[in-house]
């Protein structure tokens, strides 16, 4: 779904690469370009920031997604830049478990959320990007009939929502961070390209998508 426009101008010497661990018999991690707007972090702060916003504001929504007989490992920050002091928060299996059904899919099994770049920032005639965000632990009663339900598909859009229309800031509570479609390169100052819509697709995504067709 589109929604309003991200902050302008935002750029990698304020973003960090936010990765969040889920743990079950095995170990998955999911990987976040944020970027932060509207408040000044320090290279020992930004990181740190980063990890406390996402846990109080983007890590609720994203457990209410995942099997109940998973749980959140830890949340780590590192700077897209080189020179910023990464953060990491490591949990007990009970301090942030999932919220749905059990037991879950196998680990090759994911529900993709799909974010789109804003028109603004592709150079004419350019195609549309995209990045790509794949949840795992789902829980077999969200699967039915090859297709995921909708309950789990209003959850993983609600969290869509939450991480691309901007969680605030720790320090700054009225500056924000925001899902941004990538990370510059990590040879100099760039600009993120900013995310203007997103989906939960409704089919499974899997290492090897000819097991289930679509």
């Amino acid at each position: 779904m589109a929604s309003p426009p991200q902050p302008s101008g935002m750029q990698n010497t304020s973003g960090v690469i936010l990765t969040v661990g889920i743990t079950t018999s095995d170990r998955m991690a999911i990987v976040l370009p944020m970027t932060y707007a509207g408040g000044d972090l320090t290279a020992t702060t930004l990181c740190e920031d980063a990890v406390n916003a996402f846990i109080a504001t983007g890590l609720p929504e994203l457990m209410a997604c995942i099997s109940e007989d998973a749980a959140c490992h830890f949340v780590q920050a590192e700077g897209m830049l080189d020179g910023y002091v990464p953060h990491r928060k490591e949990f007990e299996t009970a301090a942030f478990p999932g919220t749905r059904g059990t037991p879950h899919l196998p680990n090759t099994v994911a529900l993709l959320v799909v974010f789109y770049a804003d028109p603004v920032d592709l150079p004419g005639g350019a195609r549309m990007r995209v990045a790509k965000t794949f949840i795992p632990c789902i829980a077999h009663d969200d699967f039915d009939g090859d297709v995921f339900v909708t309950t789990l598909l209003d959850a993983a859009q609600t969290w869509a929502d939450v991480v691309q229309g901007g969680i605030p800031g720790i320090a700054t509570p009225s500056a924000s961070w925001f899902r941004v479609l990538n990370a510059p390169p990590r040879t100099g100052p760039g600009s993120a390209m900013r995310v203007l819509g997103q989906e939960p697709r409704g089919y499974p995504g899997t290492q090897r998508r000819r097991m289930v067709p679509h």
